[in-house]
């Protein structure tokens, strides 16, 4: 049965407590971490800084992958936890389209997430698996066993990873707006951060990071119209406009 956790405390530090436990020696039950929240909030920041903190590697995926790839990246990074870095490197999906829309794909991401051992990977297919990385053939098996933990990174959960969802620890991440201020301060200019504390309500959660780039982009572009431009966008950022201009930030 997945473990779904609902806090009161720092959304922040909940997505942290979950991967220390996802990476935990003493966790021999669970082998993903599923981490669901709307666009723009810094999920993959949040995930890739910490592991950077704790000096973990990881190998980071995102959008499409064929079947064939998607298995070489599962022996490349299973070759390097056994052989070099004792368990503590981490896989990391990133709202992958082809984990939805590929069938090979999906039935592997099942059993590497199985929480049955031995987890044996396999390509059913009679053409042998071949894999590039960096200009480098890598030889790859037919089947392997793959010991590496698993974070995947949603807005939301699709209908064809629903039986994925309980084999996972799962965090349903929804910041608030001053926890999304907080985290900015790393990274956006601080005129934006103090001029948007005074539009907001610190403890709703409509605000994105996509939203703050979008009006540090209008503060750098429109110099002197830049106050009265994000007043607009953070009255009107329920809009269709505004959500495509946060888009394609």
């Amino acid at each position: 049965m997945a473990l779904t956790i609902y806090y009161i405390m720092n959304y922040h530090d909940i997505l942290k407590i979950n991967i220390d436990i996802l990476i935990s020696d003493n966790n021999n039950e669970f082998n993903g971490l599923m981490i669901l929240g709307r666009q723009g909030i810094g999920k993959t920041y949040t995930v890739t800084n910490y592991l950077k903190e704790q000096n973990i590697k990881y190998l980071l995926l995102r959008g499409h992958n064929s079947p064939q790839q998607f298995y070489g990246y599962l022996y490349f990074i299973n070759h390097k936890n056994v052989n070099y870095y004792n368990g503590k490197y981490i896989l990391i999906l990133d709202d992958m389209d082809s984990l939805v829309n590929n069938k090979t794909i999906s039935a592997i991401l099942k059993t590497i997430l199985d929480t049955t051992k031995p987890r044996i990977v396999e390509w059913r297919s009679r053409t042998k698996p071949k894999f590039i990385y960096n200009g480098e053939f890598i030889n790859i098996p037919q089947s392997f066993e793959f010991n590496t933990k698993v974070i995947i990174i949603l807005n939301d959960i699709p209908k064809d990873l629903l039986p994925i969802k309980d084999r996972c620890l799962r965090v349903e991440y929804n910041p608030k707006n001053y926890e999304i201020l907080s985290i900015a301060k790393e990274f956006i200019d601080n005129d934006v951060i103090e001029f948007v504390k005074l539009y907001i309500d610190n403890n709703d959660n409509d605000l994105t990071f996509r939203t703050l780039k979008l009006i540090e982009l209008c503060k750098k572009i429109k110099t002197d119209q830049w106050k009265d431009i994000a007043g607009e966008i953070l009255k009107s950022k329920t809009s269709k406009v505004i959500k495509e201009l946060e888009r394609l930030i």
